[in-house]
């Protein structure tokens, strides 16, 4: 008979524990199994979770059995280890779950005994904020005086041991190969068989800030405690874990992100500029030394709130209180604007952070992303503090349309209550010089209001005031600011000129514009404003090449209308060009010449051949000569 003792198989799921072992002080779960395994002498590391996962397997749960995610598994593990559920949960990741999971993010729970929820850690939070149990760290010193993993260990958050005062280590000291919690355990790396406990020790007994720092993070984990007076010197925007976690990993995220610029994370010292080498590539895997300083940077920025975290950005911007500009670095707070004001944390504890973040930007006078302003221009707290407002709130406080606001803004009155690199669709204003347009058209329109108006030079605002079309109130005094104009009979007064245009002829016709139409007769004194009074008079008749014009230039004549315009200009004045009343008379046009000539007529205007008379004083002379009416014109004959 063969007594032999034997190995159980690996497919053997029945297998009972012949020795158990309570948890030690803050060990980890998958230490606590790799310890029993070695107790029961199971050659076989994997046994006890193929053990596991066969038995969830018949219960068609799947679950791990050193990362439980299930009360039927944490029972399963009870059943093994004859550890109560509330310690194997507390061995477990899942304690960190309050703390690691975003608080936007609604925590899922896990259905416990008695009807109790308990948080369950969803695996993207843990991959994120905690270590794995292939990617251990660990402190030579404590595995020297017990050889098993801890708890404070696992977030990677964490970076030193706060017993011993030594950062932690991730890796072998021999071969450079990460460390397993089951080679933790083991004390050995199983590559290269180097001992553990003999990996070397970087103390940092003389970094207080580090000391500090750490202290405070691995109590918000629950696995260490912070003294009071650490706390209270912190001056922290919240006393819950909760809270303040999340903060210090985003904190720590833009300093990851800043790399690029910033190869350097500052020492978090009294002068933040003095930087230490800690480059960090991107997706890489923080070793303990660069956690431990970037999460000591991070934590600077949350310490003192909010005057830590503005020192930390100017420390980042290359500027200090005196300094309100940097010339350089600027895209790092633009992604920084994307990624904390974008986010919805209107109705989360951590709106605070960005409303402190949003009052840097404006001190700073730093531009704010379009993007940014499109996602807050209707929370009420953006609105007060930023001081802008839409396009749509800016039109209702001055009684605008839009298309009416936009000849304000374009190039008028509301250039300057614009902001800085706004959209063109979308403009944003700034609240307090919008208020003060609205103060100062209590009183009237300035001449660069109606200018804005008509779309046209003050030169022609002018002439339309000479010759009556504009009235105002008061002298001007050459002060483009002083408000003479009534706003109702501006606008009255471009809508006459619109109502009398008729719409852009179907066939194609000889239109000029307004400016070439001034070009053409200019010399006879005809400007803007005269053809402006022409079309209010009928004189002359204007086109609209769209239904909606927002300039008097915009006003389109065709091109033998304006021709002769000057005539029935000096018509209205009693006067007619010499060549045209000869022309009616039927006699010869020198014959006027002849009567200039001995001076028994004077021309009013000359303009080379172009001579104007007064009508009258022609009908008299011509009556003397026997030329007593007008002759009727034979018509022209057309070509066939």
């Amino acid at each position: 008979m063969n007594t032999s003792t034997t190995t159980p198989s690996l497919t053997d799921s029945t297998i009972p524990l012949l020795q158990r072992t309570a948890l030690w002080p803050n060990e980890s779960l998958a230490s606590a199994l790799e310890r029993l395994r070695q107790l029961n002498f199971y050659t076989h590391r994997n046994l006890l979770s193929t053990v596991g996962r066969e038995r969830l397997a018949a219960l068609n749960i799947e679950d791990k059995l050193d990362q439980p995610a299930r009360l039927e598994t944490f029972q399963q593990l009870a059943n093994l280890t004859h550890l109560t559920l509330d310690e194997l949960y507390a061995a477990s990741n899942q304690r960190f779950a309050e703390v690691v999971t975003p608080l936007e993010q609604d925590s899922q729970k896990m259905p416990w005994l008695d009807n109790v929820l308990r948080p369950r850690l969803e695996p993207r939070w843990a991959h994120q904020h905690l270590r794995s149990s292939a990617a251990a760290q660990f402190c030579p010193r404590c595995l020297q005086a017990t050889a098993y993993h801890r708890l404070n260990w696992v977030p990677r958050a964490v970076a030193i041991c706060l017993d011993h005062l030594c950062l932690l280590a991730d890796h072998c000291p021999r071969c450079g190969k990460h460390i397993t919690v089951v080679e933790v355990v083991n004390q050995h790396c199983f590559k290269c068989q180097a001992d553990l406990r003999h990996t070397p020790q970087v103390s940092i007994l003389r970094d207080k800030r580090g000391i500090q720092s750490q202290q405070v993070i691995q109590s918000w984990f629950k696995v260490a405690n912070s003294p009071d007076e650490v706390i209270a010197v912190c001056h922290f925007p919240s006393s819950l874990s909760c809270v303040l976690y999340p903060l210090l990993c985003l904190i720590a995220q833009q300093l990851l992100k800043g790399q690029a610029e910033w190869p350097n994370l500052p020492r978090p010292l009294n002068d933040l500029a003095t930087s230490i080498k800690v480059i960090i590539k991107p997706h890489q895997r923080l070793t303990s030394t660069q956690a431990y300083h970037l999460y000591q940077a991070a934590f600077t920025g949350l310490r003192n709130w909010p005057n830590g975290l503005r020192q930390l950005l100017n420390a980042y911007r290359d500027c200090d209180n005196t300094n309100a500009r940097s010339p350089s670095r600027q895209s790092y707070l633009c992604r920084m604007q994307y990624d904390w004001l974008r986010s919805d944390w209107q109705t989360s504890p951590l709106a605070f952070a960005q409303q402190d973040f949003l009052d840097y930007v404006l001190k700073r006078g730093l531009p704010l992303m379009p993007s940014v302003m499109d996602h807050l221009q209707d929370v009420p707290w953006f609105i007060e503090r930023a001081g802008l407002w839409t396009q749509g709130q800016t039109s209702r406080l001055l009684d605008l349309s839009p298309t009416d606001l936009h000849r304000f803004y374009s190039y008028g009155s509301l250039t300057n209550c614009l902001i800085p690199h706004t959209r063109t669709r979308e403009p944003r204003f700034k609240q307090a010089e919008v208020l003060a347009v609205k103060q100062r058209w209590n009183t009237g329109w300035s001449l660069k209001d109606v200018i804005s108006w008509l779309r046209v030079p003050p030169t022609d605002v002018l002439r339309l005031v000479e010759i009556g079309l504009l009235p105002i109130d008061g002298v001007w005094v050459g002060d483009d600011e002083q408000g003479l104009f009534n706003p109702q009979i501006v606008k009255d007064f471009f809508a006459q000129i619109v109502a009398r245009l008729k719409p852009w002829p179907d066939a194609w016709c000889d239109l000029i514009s307004m400016s070439r139409a001034v070009a053409e007769v200019d010399w006879l004194g005809v400007d803007l404003a005269v053809l402006v009074q022409s079309v209010l008079a009928e004189r002359v008749l204007g086109h609209q090449r769209s239904p909606q014009i927002e300039s008097l230039y915009h006003i389109y004549f065709s091109q033998a209308a304006i021709f002769k315009l000057p005539d029935q200009i000096y018509a209205a004045r009693g006067w007619i060009a010499g060549v045209k009343f000869a022309y009616e008379y039927g006699f010869p046009a020198a014959l006027v010449h002849d009567w200039e000539a001995a001076g028994s007529i004077k021309s009013q205007l000359s303009f080379g051949s172009h001579c104007y008379f007064d009508q009258q004083q022609l009908k008299e002379l011509a009556a003397k000569h026997g030329f007593l009416s007008p002759v009727v014109q034979p018509s022209r004959k057309r070509r066939t």
